[in-house]
C-alpha cells in the first residue's frame, strides 16, 4: 500500500488517541478519546451482537496501530526521502538533514 493511501486513510479516520476500555458490565470497547475527559466515540467492541465485534487481542492491536500510524508514516516518509538520495553523493547537507528527519521520526515512534 502506498504511503499517500495510508495518509489519506489516517486523515479520514476518527481522531485518536484510541483506547481499549472495559465497562462495568464486562464489555470491552475500542473508543476514540480525542481529549481527556471527553465522551468516547465507539470504534468496535467485543459484544457478540454488534456487527463490529472483534476479539480482545484485535482490539489492543487496532488501538495501538491507530495511535502509532502517524509516527509510522513519518518514519516511512523520512526513509523514502533518504532512499531517494542514495545516488546523490554530492549533497552531504541534504543527506544529513534526511538522516536527522529519520532519527526524529524514529524517536517519536519509540516514545508513542
Amino acid at each position: 500500500m502506498k504511503i499517500d493511501t495510508l495518509k489519506a486513510l489516517e486523515a479520514a479516520a476518527t481522531t485518536g488517541p484510541w483506547v481499549v476500555e472495559d465497562t462495568d458490565d464486562g464489555f470491552r470497547y475500542v473508543n476514540a478519546k480525542p481529549h481527556p475527559g471527553s465522551y468516547s466515540t465507539g470504534i468496535c467492541s467485543n459484544v457478540d451482537y454488534y456487527p463490529t465485534s472483534v476479539g480482545v487481542e484485535d482490539q489492543a492491536l487496532i488501538a495501538a496501530a491507530r495511535n502509532a500510524l502517524p509516527a509510522l508514516l513519518r518514519v516511512a516518509e523520512a526513509a523514502k526521502r533518504l532512499r531517494g538520495m542514495k545516488d546523490d553523493t554530492g549533497n552531504a547537507d541534504a543527506e544529513f538533514d534526511a538522516m536527522e528527519a529519520l532519527d526524529a521520526a524514529l524517536a517519536e515512534l519509540e516514545s508513542a
